[in-house]
């Protein structure tokens, strides 16, 4: 129950500082690059993105709490993500860092996120390492997991018209 409302305190003073404008400036830079053109990731960019996974990843373990820097650092992790997958990088490490970001967002109940993070892994890296546990949590989340193979059907099912 402590656990449950120190939850609570965080996701309250995390919308406080956002509504207080504390992350809308990064939105509003991320807002800025999207009209320009997707590049790559760079390697100083996947270990950058990698050591804000690492370090929040230890205080999940931990049960810290996350403090405003660290809320923030939540927020961009999928921005950055979706970037440099937008850029048609498919860099084999986005993998690893979707499914970690991922992780870390069921963990702090963002479960909306944390499903769109396998689902990138599933439908973007269906042959690397963190497919298979993707699938596993979304299972655990009570979803089921969407594979590249089976969204394509049910595109091209779309336009058939049946008897």
């Amino acid at each position: 129950m402590k656990i449950k409302l120190k939850n609570l305190l965080i996701l309250l003073i995390a919308a406080f500082i956002f509504m207080q404008g504390g992350c809308v400036e990064s939105l509003a830079k991320r807002k800025k690059k999207k009209d320009d053109k997707p590049a790559g990731i760079s390697e100083a960019e996947v270990k950058k993105i990698n050591e804000s996974i690492s370090s929040l990843t230890k205080k999940i373990y931990a049960l810290a709490l996350f403090s405003p820097e660290d809320n923030e650092k939540l927020v961009e992790l999928k921005f950055k993500l979706d970037d440099a997958m937008e850029a048609s990088d498919h860099n084999p490490a986005l993998a690893k860092l979707y499914y970690n970001a991922g992780y870390i967002y069921r963990k702090r109940e963002y479960n909306e996120l944390a499903v769109q993070c396998f689902q990138s892994v599933l439908m973007n890296f269906p042959q690397s390492t963190y497919a298979k546990r993707a699938k596993f949590e979304l299972k655990h989340l009570g979803i089921e997991p969407a594979t590249k193979e089976k969204h394509t059907k049910e595109h091209s099912d779309k336009g058939k018209k049946y008897p």
